[in-house]
């Protein structure tokens, strides 16, 4: 059975609701966002099922944040979906296991200050600092800069990438041109590659690789987590 959830803004918190009643929300105080909390509030008990409806009913959002956090939770819902689909018990069992005994850390650079280092996940010239994550694909961590990936990436988001030599199109990749990191999407039209902003603002503009670009993919971006926004 379907269920259906909504997305709203209730006395100064972001809510998830089912049958008007609140199953997790988000503090507008200090807009943390609980991982734990979220998949016990939404999954927990006999609601297993990852065949959800959610819809966003914000009508006034004076935080002005609601947009974005919708589209993270929304991301989320539809991993989650993709990944354990054929099984709801395979999913609370796995979502235990990972939290409770596979975590690892792993390095966490900031792409504004990676910039001009060339290869910079390799250089020891740029700070890192460590970063404890649960997704065991993940080799590195990158904290984003910028507008040119939101909504799907917020402005100053974390996302974990994993070291590869090739991205498939439409991949989410970090990637190094003449110095400059940044984080856009893979494309490939016959021997043409573009790397794609997802922001469809006209502030920000297809990157066409050409031969005399040194382009260096650092890696795929397999998770954004969720963040703290200040």
């Amino acid at each position: 059975m379907k269920r259906l959830l909504t997305f709203d803004f209730v006395e100064d918190a972001y809510v998830i609701q089912e049958d008007s009643l609140t199953i997790f929300s988000i503090n507008g105080s200090d807009l943390q966002f609980d991982s734990r909390k979220f998949y016990e509030g939404i999954f927990k008990g006999n609601n297993f099922t990852t065949n959800i409806e959610f819809t966003n009913h914000m009508v006034n959002d004076v935080l002005k944040k609601g947009n974005y956090i919708f589209s993270w939770i929304s991301s989320i819902f539809s991993s989650i979906k993709e990944e354990f689909v054929d099984s709801d018990e395979e999913f609370s069992m796995t979502y235990e296991i990972t939290r409770d005994t596979q975590s690892k850390v792993i390095l966490l650079y900031d792409i504004a200050a990676c910039a001009g280092n060339g290869f910079y996940i390799e250089s020891s010239d740029v700070q890192a600092e460590d970063y404890e994550v649960y997704n065991n694909e993940a080799d590195f961590a990158v904290r984003i800069s910028g507008q040119s990936m939101e909504p799907l990436i917020p402005d100053g988001s974390i996302v974990l990438v994993k070291r590869v030599e090739y991205l498939d199109n439409d991949d989410l990749g970090i990637f190094n041109i003449d110095g400059d990191a940044m984080c856009k999407k893979y494309t490939k039209n016959g021997d043409s590659i573009t790397l794609v902003p997802v922001n469809d603002s006209e502030d920000f503009k297809n990157i066409i690789l050409t031969s005399d670009m040194n382009c260096k993919i650092q890696g795929k971006v397999i998770e954004v987590m969720p963040i703290v926004i200040k």
